[in-house]
Parts: structure tokens; sequence; C-alpha cells
């Protein structure tokens, strides 16, 4: 089956269930250095004469650099030596893997590898209807981790198949990256006021407006009038001659 790998922002916190040989496949290709292959559980075949019947040929691809390869294996080497998969060292050569524990401990990972073999150590509890359960109380641990358990049988299982004096070393990184320094901020100094040679702060002297600039005023006018103005009368109508319509009258402005 493939693995179901949703779609979503979370799918880096581990919200998939791949099984346990994906995982080892995964991880076997940061030990090759980016080359991928397909698992399988069978190498060769033979009849009961002896002869081969089936031999595998794998075919891997290069599924990233070599330099990415180097610079993960560098990094999941740290989680051997000083992190949480540090009962991997008992191992006694160089490996690197990563620890992993889900919500409510129900099921504890170590995978883990060396440049020559890669592995995977899963450690899950069911019910009797086959429903996951908390890891908590297993072997009178309060909660089980990728780094006891797990990581302790990986190690044996990896002393046992990699038997013997000889070990590779992972191809160190060309290059790692670096943080880069945090910019200084420097503070914006807050002005003060100068006190005055007595001490006591002197107010500042109000300003005088500029005289405006604009065109003469008119001369000033007096508000009392020189003599009482006489409304205007009506007017006088006109006596229309005899058999013509009146004409209106027309009042004289004053």
């Amino acid at each position: 089956d493939e693995i179901a790998i949703p779609a979503v922002r979370s799918v880096a916190l581990g919200v998939a269930s791949p099984h346990v040989l994906d995982i080892a496949s995964a991880y076997s290709t940061f030990a090759a250095r980016g080359q991928q292959v397909s698992p399988t559980v069978l190498k060769e075949v033979r009849g009961s004469n002896g002869g081969v019947i089936f031999l595998l040929d794998p075919s891997p691809k290069q599924a990233f650099s070599s330099e990415v390869a180097d610079t993960v294996n560098y990094a999941l080497a740290k989680v051997v030596t000083d992190g949480t998969g540090s009962a991997a060292r008992a191992l006694g050569r160089p490996a690197a893997g990563k620890t992993g524990t889900t919500n409510e401990n129900k099921s504890a990972w170590f995978a883990g590898y060396t440049p020559e073999l890669a592995a995977a150590v899963m450690f899950v509890k069911d019910d009797a209807a086959g429903n996951p359960m908390t890891l908590s109380g297993v072997g009178g641990m309060n909660s089980v981790t990728g780094g006891s358990f797990p990581a302790r049988i990986w190690t044996a299982f990896m002393k046992a198949a990699l038997k013997g004096p000889a070990f590779s070393r992972f191809v160190p990184p060309e290059s790692l990256p670096t943080a880069s320094a945090s910019p200084t901020v420097s503070p914006t100094p807050t002005p003060t006021a100068t006190p005055s040679a007595s001490g006591t702060p002197s107010a500042p002297a109000p300003s005088t407006p500029p005289a405006p600039t604009g065109p003469a005023s008119p001369p000033p006018v007096d508000p009392t009038p020189s003599s009482t103005p006489t409304p205007p009368g009506p007017p006088t109508p006109s006596t229309p001659a005899s058999g013509a319509p009146p004409s209106p009258a027309a009042a004289t402005p004053s």
C-alpha cells in the first residue's frame, strides 16, 4: 500500500500513518546518500537443489542530491550523540536516527541507520477491538518514548546485524547553514530641556504675529448717520385717460 500523506501543513508534525517498513526504507535513502530503492522482504529464493530461483536486483534512483543527504545525516547523527537517541551510542559506531512519540503515548518509534544498514522499531498497544491504547505503564514506565525501549531494541538488533570491527563513517557535508547575526537596534535619544541660569526653566516668550501684507484697509466709517433718512412714501397713482387701461405705476427709487 502507498503511504497516505494528507496535504496539510501539520504533516511535518506526524499526522500521516506510514508503515514501519516505509520508515526504514525512507531512512535507508539517507544512509545511501540520496539513492532510493523500493523496500522488499525477499533477497533471493533457492530451490530444493540449491539453485537460485530469484535474486533481488534493485534499481536505485537518486531521490535527492548527496549534498542534501550529507546535511541530513549530520543533523540526525546529533540526535544520537547529543539528543534523545543517546541509547544508540552503545552501538559503538557512527549512527544517526530520530525518536518519535505520538499523542497520548499511543506509539513510540526509533528509526535509525548507519552507512551500511537502516532499521525502524515501533512500539504500539491495541485493545481487543484493535484500537490503539496508551503505552503508559508498559515496562513499569509512566511514559514510553522513542528514546527508551525502541532505541534500545534498535541498538541490540544493529549490534547483531553489523557484528564485526569494520565500519564506515558518514560523509561530512560540504557546508552547513549558519545563523545570521541579529541586527543591533540603537535607541533614539530623548531630547531634554536645558535649564536656565537660575535653575528655573524659563517660559518661551510669545511670538508676535506678522503684520498682514494684503491690500490696505478702507478708512473707517462713522456708524452714526449724519441725518435720519426719510422713508419713501407710496407712489401716487396717475389718473387714467378715459377709455384707456390704467398703466402700472413706476416706483422711483429714492
